[in-house]
Formats: C-alpha cells, sequence, structure tokens
C-alpha cells in the first residue's frame, strides 16, 4: 500500500494497533491524541466537544 492510499480510518486503526502494545502504550496514546487532533484540524473527522465526552474520557475511547 502506497502512502497515498492510506485514509485516515487506516490511520486510526494503525495507531489503535500501535497503542495496545505494552511497552510502547503511553507513546502509542499520545501519537494518537495527536494524530487525531490533525485529522481534526484537517476536517476528516467531527470535532469533539467537551461537552459530548462522559466525564474522565479523552474523546478517543480512553479514560
Amino acid at each position: 500500500m502506497k502512502a497515498t492510499h492510506i485514509t485516515p480510518t487506516d490511520l486510526l486503526a494503525a495507531l489503535e494497533a500501535f497503542s495496545t502494545d505494552r511497552d510502547l502504550q503511553t507513546q502509542g496514546k499520545a501519537i494518537r491524541v495527536l494524530v487525531t487532533d490533525m485529522l481534526i484540524q484537517l476536517g476528516y473527522l467531527p470535532p469533539a466537544h467537551a461537552e459530548d465526552l462522559p466525564p474522565g474520557d479523552d474523546g478517543l475511547g480512553n479514560r
């Protein structure tokens, strides 16, 4: 797969797999937050509104 064929969904799935590795979990979550923010700013993902999130949720399903 060429980089030009990677969709935002593919990228988020890869980041999810990366962030589940125990040794890389903290770094993976940090990278996921940064990339998710970038995709929101580029318009690929809808913005998450703080009032829409349950208490303690970062908008990425992490508590």
